[in-house]
């Protein structure tokens, strides 16, 4: 450690031993003169991309395979989440486009109560049990999206329509800032004395307020964790599952 410490201070680009054997680096956000940002040294390798695929990725496959391109990255490996259907397209593309690409995927396991993130890389992609490990995670946020809109409708003593709330959305999970702000626009809840302190807040802090408070885990005033009246988990694989899986289809 006091090694990789020493390096890091003495570089330039501030690497550590692995960046040189990866050939990595640090990326560095600094402004220019004209106001606009950039991003430097570039870095030719990526290994953790989500695409829109996942619900935090707004870029396509193909976007994202042109610029590996332009950029001549060396290789990238996309990582979408719960899902291995981005891999068939990334394999024809790449291979179109002159990029080397690694099949990869990040996968939500539960260990010891808690979830956690797995980034599995290499394996064949093309196998059934990735599909069905795939439905079922959409299941579980599925499942999940309108236990949570049912324990807010007992809560606020008025129904909320849950197949008007998932048809408009393009993954199966309901996050409970979707659902604040659907009951806090919505007509059939403007008289709601719950929602009253809401509706004095700046608009998008009240959603985010009102997600917390009845939806995720939040810290008291004595750092103790308190889980929302309308807190639900998915159900999502054992890590050890998961990791098996990945493993046994190298």
């Amino acid at each position: 450690y006091a090694l990789c410490a020493a390096i890091c201070v003495i570089d330039k680009k501030h690497r550590v031993p692995f960046d040189f054997l990866l050939q990595t680096c640090m990326m560095k956000i600094g402004g220019k003169g004209d106001g606009q940002v950039e991003a430097e040294p570039k870095c030719p390798y990526d290994f953790h991309i989500h695409s829109s695929f996942s619900r935090n990725g707004e870029k396509g496959i193909e976007e994202i395979l042109k610029y590996a391109k332009e950029n001549e990255m060396k290789l990238i490996s996309i990582t979408d989440v719960n899902i291995v259907q981005h891999n068939f397209l990334a394999h024809s593309l790449a291979e179109k486009n002159g990029v080397h690409y690694l099949t990869g995927i990040e996968m939500k396991a539960v260990v010891q109560e808690c979830i956690v993130s797995v980034l599995g890389y290499g394996f064949d992609y093309r196998n059934d049990k990735f599909k069905e490990l795939e439905n079922k995670c959409i299941i579980a946020e599925k499942n999940a999206s309108l236990m949570r809109i049912d324990a807010f409708s007992s809560v606020l003593g008025k129904k909320i329509n849950a197949d008007e709330i998932m048809k408009t959305q393009r993954f199966p999970k309901v996050s409970g800032e979707t659902i604040a702000k659907y009951v806090l626009e919505h007509e059939d809840f403007k008289d709601c004395p719950l929602l009253a302190k809401y509706r004095e807040m700046d608009e998008a802090y009240a959603y985010k307020k009102l997600a917390l408070n009845y939806f995720y885990v939040r810290k008291n005033e004595k750092g103790h964790s308190i889980k929302g009246s309308c807190y639900v988990e998915e159900k999502y694989p054992q890590l050890s599952d998961v990791v098996q899986l990945i493993k046994e289809n190298k």
